[in-house]
C-alpha cells in the first residue's frame, strides 16, 4: 500500500465512527466478529520486516504479524547485513552490505558497519523493502500454513522470510487507513438495515441504499489513494524494461 498518501487509524475506533455516521450502537468486538470476511477485501496498514530464523524438524514458526509473505530464501549470514539498533528490543534494517564495484567483495560503504551490532540474539527486522530488489540467497520452496508456520522438505536450514507485517496500535488492534475504517463503518449499516428489513423494520429501497453506499465505499477501501513519485518511478522502470516476462511463457529473473 501507499502509505505517503494514507492516514491511518486503529480500528478499535470502528465503533465511534457507526455511531456518529448512522447512530448505530455496536460492541467493538461484535464489529470485528461481523467484519472478518469483508476486512479481507480491504487495506491494511503495513510495514516491510525481515524475519531470519531457523527451520527445525521440517518447520519454522512466523511472528504473530505476518500478513503476506514476500519471499523465502536461504539465510545470509548476518555478517551480509548492515543494521541500526534502536534499542535492546528492536532493530532497524537500513541497508545491507553488497558488492556494487565488481572488485571481488568489496562491501557497500553506506551500510552500517557489522562491528557496531550489539544485539545478536534479535532475528526480525523493520526494514526498507526497496532494499531488496530481490533475495540475497537461493529461493527454497515452502508450505505456508495459515501465515503461522512454513514446512519445507529440509529438516534444518537457515532461512531469510521478507513479509508484509501489520501495523498495531498501543493496544494491539491493526492500523487501517481511514478509506478502511469508513468502509467497515458502511458495511456494518448495511448488515444493521438488511436485519430490520427482515424483521419489517426498513423497506426494500433503505436496504437497497445502503448497500449501493456499501459496496462503493468498499470499492474505494481497495484502491490506494494514490502514487507517491518512488512509485510512479518503480513502474516507470518496469514498462520501459527490456527484461520483461512474455505473455503465457514462464519467467525466470536473474
Amino acid at each position: 500500500m501507499n502509505e505517503s498518501a494514507e492516514l491511518n487509524s486503529s480500528i478499535h475506533e470502528l465503533p465511534m465512527l457507526c455511531k456518529r455516521l448512522f447512530g448505530l450502537e455496536i460492541d467493538f468486538f461484535d464489529a470485528l466478529e461481523l467484519s472478518r470476511y469483508i476486512m479481507k477485501q480491504m487495506q491494511f496498514a503495513t510495514r516491510a520486516k525481515l524475519f531470519k530464523g531457523t527451520v527445525d524438524n521440517h518447520q519454522l514458526a512466523l511472528p504473530c504479524d505476518v500478513r503476506t509473505i514476500k519471499h523465502v530464501c536461504a539465510s545470509k549470514p548476518q555478517s551480509w547485513y548492515g543494521e541500526f539498533i534502536d534499542g535492546s528490543e528492536s532493530t532497524r534494517l537500513i541497508n545491507y552490505r553488497v558488492d556494487q564495484s565488481g572488485n571481488l567483495g568489496l562491501y557497500n560503504p553506506n551500510a552500517t558497519n557489522f562491528n557496531s551490532i550489539q544485539d545478536e540474539s534479535i532475528t526480525t527486522y523493520i526494514i526498507n523493502k526497496e532494499v531488496f530488489t530481490k533475495p540475497l540467497g537461493r529461493m527454497i520452496p515452502y508450505e505456508n500454513v495459515n501465515n503461522q508456520c512454513l514446512h519445507f522438505n529440509f529438516e534444518s536450514i537457515d532461512i531469510d522470510v521478507l513479509y508484509e507485517a501489520l501495523m498495531i496500535d498501543d493496544d494491539g488492534y491493526p492500523m487501517v487507513p481511514e478509506k478502511t475504517l469508513w468502509g467497515l463503518a458502511h458495511y456494518l449499516q448495511y448488515i444493521e438495515i438488511r436485519k430490520r428489513f427482515y424483521m419489517k423494520g426498513a423497506t426494500g429501497d433503505q436496504v437497497q441504499l445502503a448497500k449501493d453506499e456499501m459496496e462503493q465505499a468498499v470499492a474505494q477501501a481497495r484502491t490506494p489513494e494514490g502514487l507517491s513519485q518512488n512509485e510512479i518511478d518503480d513502474m516507470l522502470n518496469v514498462l520501459t524494461s527490456f527484461n520483461r516476462k512474455r505473455h503465457n511463457m514462464q519467467y525466470r529473473g536473474e
